[in-house]
C-alpha cells in the first residue's frame, strides 16, 4: 500500500471521513468544510488497461498490461475535472486517468500474434503489455501483461524463451512467455492493488493445455478462442486471444478521493 495512503490516515487531522468515487468522467466540488480544513485530499486514480493481442491460427496474443495506480496528496479548493481513462481496444494502449493536472498512465498493449518468424512486442505503457510471439511451424503462447509494480507471472513450464512484453514506466514488465517439449504455456497476468485493479491481462494458448490468467480484473487468456475483456473500472489489461479472434478490451480506470471534514 502506498506510504502517502498510510500518512494521510495517520495524520488526517480528524474529522469525519469521506470520500467520493468517479466511475465516469465527473467533476469534484470540494465542500465549503473540506475548504475550511485547508482542501487536502488523498485521491487514488487507475488508468485504463491495455487491451489484449490478437491472435493468429497459430500464435496467441499477449496479454494487456494494467493500468497505473497513483496515490497523490492533493489540495482542492476549487472544483476539478475528473477524466476517466478508457480500457484500450484489442493490441491498443488504455487511456490515461485524471483529476486536474494529476494523472495516471494507461496500460501498454498486448502484442499480436504473428504468422511469420517474428515476434510481436506489447507496447510500453504504465504496466507493459505482454508480447505475443511465433515462430513458423510452432504454436506460441502470449505473454502476460505486467501488473501494478510487477512483471507478468513467469509461465509454470517450457524451456524456449518467447518474447517479453513492452517496458512498463511505472510498473512491471510483460512476462516471457515459453513453450514446452509437448504443451504451451502462457503467460499470467501480473497482480495489481487488491480491491482497486491495475492488473495485466493473462496471454493467450494457440493449441496447448494452459492459457494465462488474468489478475485483478484483468482479462483471461484465450485457449484457442477469444480472450475476455477487463473487468469495467479495474484498470486491468484484457486477455489475448489465442484465434485470429480480436484480444479482450481493457478494463475503465477510476479515481477515489478521500478527505476529512
Amino acid at each position: 500500500m502506498s506510504s502517502q495512503y498510510q500518512e494521510f490516515w495517520r495524520t488526517g487531522g480528524g474529522g469525519t471521513p469521506k470520500y467520493q468515487e468517479f466511475l465516469s468522467n465527473g467533476t469534484f466540488t470540494p465542500s465549503s468544510a473540506l475548504i475550511a480544513k485547508g482542501g487536502v485530499c488523498l485521491a487514488m486514480l487507475v488508468g485504463g488497461g491495455g487491451g489484449g493481442g490478437t491472435g493468429t491460427a497459430s500464435s496467441a496474443g499477449g496479454g494487456g498490461g494494467g493500468g497505473e495506480v497513483l496515490y497523490a496528496t492533493l489540495t482542492i479548493v476549487t472544483a476539478q475535472s475528473v477524466t476517466i481513462g478508457a480500457g484500450g481496444a484489442a493490441g491498443t494502449a488504455g487511456s490515461s486517468t485524471s483529476i486536474g493536472s494529476t494523472s495516471a498512465a494507461g496500460g501498454g498493449a498486448g502484442g499480436n500474434g504473428s504468422s511469420g518468424s517474428t515476434s510481436n512486442a506489447g507496447g510500453a505503457g504504465a504496466c507493459g503489455g505482454g508480447g505475443g510471439s511465433a515462430i513458423t511451424g510452432t504454436v506460441r503462447a502470449g505473454g502476460g501483461g505486467g501488473g501494478m509494480g510487477g512483471a507478468g507471472i513467469f509461465p509454470l513450464f517450457g524451456d524456449t524463451p518467447g518474447l517479453a512484453g513492452g517496458a512498463g514506466s511505472k510498473g512491471g514488465n510483460g512476462t516471457f512467455s515459453e513453450t514446452g517439449p509437448t504443451a504451451v504455456s502462457a503467460g499470467y497476468g501480473g497482480v495489481g492493488v487488491d480491491g482497486f485493479g491495475g492488473g495485466g491481462g493473462g496471454g493467450a494458448n494457440g493449441g496447448g493445455s494452459v492459457a494465462g490468467v488474468g489478475a485483478s480484473g484483468g482479462g483471461n487468456g484465450g485457449q484457442g478462442a477469444a480472450g475476455t475483456a477487463a473487468a469495467a473500472n479495474s484498470g486491468s489489461g484484457g486477455g489475448g486471444s489465442g484465434s485470429a479472434a480480436a484480444g479482450g478490451a481493457g478494463g475503465s480506470g477510476r479515481v477515489r478521493i478521500w478527505w476529512f471534514e
